[in-house]
């Protein structure tokens, strides 16, 4: 699940390391920043940056057009905003302009692994459908068990 700031394949041909994003070659040449440098960027700085799957995005200019406002980017700026990036539908078109956004890529970064998303994809079927079945269960035999108190 790796975010090319254009919306396109991210893999290359080339290897990447396990430490690093699969780069685009238009992306390769995007320089190295720290999570330090990124966490200096946050809301209250001049040049907010946003990471999103290893590409560090500076926002300053397009938070004032973000559909989504102004608001959404400055409580993500200085920090991964990955997830919340994901979890929005966004247009291709709004996917491609992220590509004028990228300025570098975040040293070290290592990709979500994808066991912890199918752990957390079990967690929610467990919280959504096994916890409601299993009390309607109970409730049912609590009644049931009721009931035949009374007769």
């Amino acid at each position: 699940k790796s975010f090319d700031p254009a919306c396109r394949n991210t893999m290359s041909t080339e290897e990447s390391t396990p430490t690093t994003p699969p780069l685009d070659p238009k992306f390769a040449a995007l320089k190295e920043i720290t999570q330090e440098d990124l966490e200096t960027h946050d809301e209250d700085s001049e040049n907010p940056w946003l990471l999103i799957n290893g590409y560090i995005c500076d926002v300053t200019e397009y938070r004032f057009e973000h559909p989504g406002g102004e608001g959404i980017l400055s409580e993500h700026a200085g920090s991964d905003a990955s997830e919340a990036f994901g979890n929005v539908g966004h247009t291709d078109f709004a996917k491609k302009k992220m590509e004028n956004l990228a300025v570098g890529r975040l040293k070290g970064y290592k990709p979500k692994d994808e066991t912890e998303d199918a752990s957390s994809s079990d967690s929610s079927v467990l919280k959504f459908v096994l916890i409601p079945i299993v009390l309607l269960l109970v409730a049912y035999f609590v009644n049931q068990y009721v009931k035949s108190l009374g007769n």
